[in-house]
């Protein structure tokens, strides 16, 4: 059907990188290890968040896009996981709950003085909204300048450090 997409696939307690395409009978997992879901042995399918889980009589299969890593990584080379270097340029903070966004003022001292950082979260999340994202923000001592849709399951808002502290 020539619709593939990057994604990490959950199922069976093992975790991958790979692709899913949709296939004229079934949904196709190809990476670490392979799977093939019959779109008869369906029995409930749900997207959220950009989140796809697919329940068939063999078991549950979680998978997570990885559409925007791919992208910067095509557009600026290798995305660094984990604990920023200092002086970043550009950092990227995917959260869920407000909890995470603690990590705000201890990333910030990782942020070059001109760089950005963005939030991205899953849009229609109730537990954390793009208000609790500004605040966070605020007393961390950034402010927000951008806000932007990711695609349709993320939205995202850029950090910056205010000129005046700079």
């Amino acid at each position: 059907m020539g619709q593939e997409a990057a994604c990490r696939a959950r199922f069976q307690g093992r975790s991958s990188a790979g692709t899913a395409l949709p296939e004229s009978d079934a949904l196709v997992f190809r990476g670490d290890f392979q799977l093939a879901i019959p779109f008869r042995r369906v029995k409930r399918l749900e997207a959220r968040a950009g989140r796809l889980t697919v329940g068939f009589d063999g078991g549950t299969v979680g998978a997570v896009g990885e559409g925007l890593r791919a992208q910067l990584e095509a557009r600026c080379g290798p995305v660094a996981s984990g604990r920023p270097p200092a002086g970043s340029d550009l950092i990227f903070l995917g959260a869920r709950a407000p909890r995470e966004l603690a990590r705000l003022r201890t990333l910030r001292r990782s942020l070059q003085p001109n760089g950005a950082l963005w939030v991205v979260w899953p849009k229609g999340n109730p537990e954390l909204r793009e208000d609790d994202v500004r605040a966070a923000a605020l007393r961390a001592g950034l402010v927000d300048v951008k806000v932007v849709s990711v695609s349709p399951a993320l939205s995202a808002l850029k950090l910056v450090i205010p000129v005046a502290r700079r």
